[in-house]
């Protein structure tokens, strides 16, 4: 998406779109923060991983994928041994952000 279409886009939003999105990233923070913590994981892995679960599951089925991977993460589960609600190759990804973030801690 271009840095035009993006500025159209917000044009369009009316107030309370936009007030409702601001509220929205706030939630959004909590939420992924009390979930980092819950894990003991790094807050940036957390959102990256979902982030990378699919846009094509429903906001609830990916809350639920992102704990079955971070729970196969603090299990040390092999990543084809965590099941999510989303294709598969979303969820080799949002794992694989974990095994960064500790290989970069070694």
């Amino acid at each position: 998406m271009t840095q035009a279409n993006l500025e159209r886009m917000f044009r369009l939003a009316d107030r309370y779109d936009r007030t409702e999105g601001e509220q929205a990233y706030f939630r959004y923070h909590r939420l992924m923060s009390e979930i980092a913590d819950k894990y003991d994981q790094p807050l940036g892995p957390v959102v990256a991983a979902f982030a990378a679960l699919s846009p094509n599951n429903d906001y609830v089925g990916n809350l639920r994928s992102l704990v079955s991977v971070l729970a196969g993460v603090r299990d040390g589960l092999p990543c084809e041994r965590i099941n999510v609600s989303t294709y598969k190759h979303c969820r080799d990804r949002a794992h694989a952000y974990f095994l960064y973030e500790h290989r970069g801690s070694d």
